[in-house]
Order: structure tokens, then sequence, then C-alpha cells
């Protein structure tokens, strides 16, 4: 059964924070877990902002949660948010939003009731705002689209960007024509500004999937979870977000919703996981330098955006394990490309592997994998770039 947890901090944390939307993942410092780090990557989180008053923040959705193993936050917690579903309510907090139910709660991580959870969440519905004129978006909002991508996917690309760059009280619902919600009406206004003549479907998915309405539900029975978790498959998670090379450290899974790849987590060792780091840190940094924007996802290791839409899994491997590290990424290749169809038109795909001390083994791989199918670059740190994984931009 999903738990419920309200995060209260003080205003003074507030500066740390942005002022609008919600990130794409929040640290946790490892003295207020309260040992809760197992039970609230299925959960939903309630951030409250505790100075004069106690002020509802935000409702986070997480979908992963790990333990940094290195670097400045060595020991705390790296959240990751669901943009679909989380959602920021205001940066205003001098506002009494009579939540006196939660003044006996302590700072930092605490469980409440379903109950307290289902109140609070009807007290974010009564403040929605409904207006005639036609939403403004902010310049901070852009939608970054790729060639071929899908309605669906428009909307989804859409609702994320809104919930990362708006404040709830700066959103208001259409009370005209569609009638859609505040979130999805901003997202609509944002989509039809960059692609006019997107599907007429549009209106229906961004009512569907608002995160105002995924969360209306806060409660599913032992029943329900047990038939979705006994008929569904894994999830791919296709919502990208920047890397940020400078936050990249070795980290430990500790827990994950459905939507996350667990085996994968669970299967890496401290050493694989820390080159990994190191790999991914380094062609971020590269990237960056080329004015090319890297992206991930909790499933995905590294999306850019450039001569197309190009994935790549990333495998630390070494001559012990070059060709069960080959055969597992060939496989995640395969299930992203198999995911990704229903979103983007044309995606090309690439497995990165570290170089090891065995060549034949390497070019017995490069070679296996080119019969499949799947393109295979070689990272060798060794070497300067751009040579430092040869074809890399130019896939496929």
């Amino acid at each position: 059964m999903k738990k419920h947890f309200v995060w209260i901090i003080g205003v003074e944390t507030t500066a740390q924070m942005k002022k609008r939307g919600v990130s794409s993942s929040y640290i946790i410092p490892a003295s207020i877990i309260q040992g809760f780090e197992k039970d609230i990557a299925n959960g939903f989180i309630w951030l409250v902002v505790r100075g004069k008053f106690d002020t509802l923040s935000a409702i986070l959705v997480p979908k992963k949660i790990e333990r940094f193993k290195d670097g400045f936050n060595r020991g705390d917690f790296l959240l990751h948010i669901d943009l679909l579903s989380s959602f920021r309510m205001t940066a205003n907090y001098n506002l009494d939003t009579n939540l006196s139910a939660l003044k006996n709660l302590p700072s930092g991580l605490s469980e409440i009731s379903t109950q307290l959870s289902q109140q609070l969440f009807n007290l974010t519905r009564s403040s929605l705002q409904f207006k005639l004129i036609k939403p403004v978006i902010s310049d901070t909002a852009d939608l970054i689209y790729h060639s071929g991508t899908k309605v669906k996917r428009l909307a989804r690309t859409g609702i994320s960007e809104v919930v990362q760059h708006y404040n709830l009280d700066e959103l208001w619902g259409s009370g005209i024509g569609a009638k859609l919600q505040p979130i999805a009406n901003f997202a609509y206004t944002l989509i039809k500004s960059k692609v006019p003549n997107v599907d007429d479907s549009l209106i229906n998915i961004l009512r569907d999937i608002d995160p105002l309405k995924s969360i209306k539900e806060l409660e599913v029975n032992d029943a329900q979870i047990i038939k979705e978790s006994s008929t569904s498959q894994q999830k791919v998670d296709l919502e990208f977000t920047e890397i940020n090379p400078e936050t990249i450290y070795a980290r430990e899974f500790i827990s994950a919703s459905e939507t996350v790849n667990i085996e994968e987590a669970l299967a890496k060792t401290e050493v694989a996981e820390a080159l990994h780091q190191d790999m991914l840190r380094d062609i971020s940094q590269y990237l960056k330098s080329r004015n090319i924007i890297p992206n991930e996802t909790t499933s995905i290791d590294l999306m850019i955006d450039h001569s197309g839409m190009k994935i790549f899994e990333i495998k630390s491997t070494n001559e012990n394990n070059i060709y069960a590290q080959s055969s597992k990424g060939a496989f995640q290749l395969a299930y992203y490309r198999n995911a990704i169809k229903e979103d983007y038109e044309e995606v090309d795909f690439a497995l990165i592997i570290h170089k090891t001390a065995n060549q034949v083994a390497e070019l017995t791989c490069i070679d296996t994998l080119n019969i499949l199918g799947v393109k295979c670059l070689v990272y060798n740190p060794s070497i300067e770039w751009p040579e430092r994984i040869p074809g890399f931009l130019v896939i496929p």
C-alpha cells in the first residue's frame, strides 16, 4: 500500500530551492530520512515550508531513491521525481494556508495518514483558478521536442515543462472551450505555440495525464496493487531531464517505483557504478563543451539531440565481463527501442563500452552486435576528445 509523507523544511532553507516549479531531483539529508528510504519511492511526499505559518509548497511523487557514495553529499539521499505526477503550489511562504493539523509534526520527514493526505489534496484543489483569458507563457518555459515526436509525447513533454517552470498559483484553467485544468491548460498553450498543427487528440491526452488528475485518488487498495504488479510489464522511463556533470557521483540504489529497472540497479557493483559515473560525467562534459545538451532518465543513460535524437547505453566493461555487459546493453537498447516507438518516429541507438585489455573480445563484440543491428562504440580515456569515442556524434 502506498505511504504518504510530509517533508517539513525551514523557511530559511528555501533560498536553495528554485523559485518556480518542481526540480527533477531533490537531496534529502541522511539526518532526516527517519528510516523511510525504502518506502518513499512508492509514496507521496507533501513538501511543507515552516516559517510564521506552515505553507503547503509542493507534492512530490518519487520515481527512485539512491544514496550518494562519494562527493559533497556522501551518505545523503537523491530523490528522482516523477514530473508528470508532481507540482509546486506556491513560493509565497507568508500565507496562512490553515495547516493546523501539521503543527505538532517535527521538521524533517514524517509519515502521515491517507486521510490527512486527502485533506491536503482537497485544500490544493480548492485554490485552483479558472479564467476566460488565454494563458501567457513565460520565456523560461520552452518545448524541446524532436522531429517525428508523436502527439502523446508532445503532451507529456508539455506537462513536464509547465511543472518544472510554474507554480500552481500562477496558473489557471480554461473557463471556456476545452475547459482544461490549470497545468494542462498551460501545457496546451505552450504546445500549440510551437506545433500549431498538432493533432486534435492533444486535448484529451492532456486531460488524461494532468498531474492534478493523476493524484486525485491518493489511495490504492492492496488487491489493486497485487493485480497491477502481476499483470504489468517493466516500464521504461522516457521523461528526459538535463544532466549536470558537476553532480554526477557514484550512488547506491535504495528503492524505486515500478517504472525503474530494479534488476539493473541491483546488479551494479561499487567499482562498476563508479566507473560508469566517471564515463557519464566525462562524456557529458564533452557534450556541454560542444553546446550539446546531455539528457537522461532513470532508465536511459544518455540522450542527445544532435542531427536527430540519439540514445546511448553506457557499460563499464572490462576483459572479464565484456561479453556479458555487451549482451545486457544490446538487450536494453532493444527494449528502449520497443518502448520509445510509441512516442517518436525515428531515434538512433548505440552502445558505449569501456576500452578493455582484450582487443580480440572487443572486436568480436563490435562485429557480433553489428550483425544484430546494434551500433557499438568504444570509450578510451587514454585518447583525447573528440577521438575518445570514435564515431560518437555521427551515428548511425
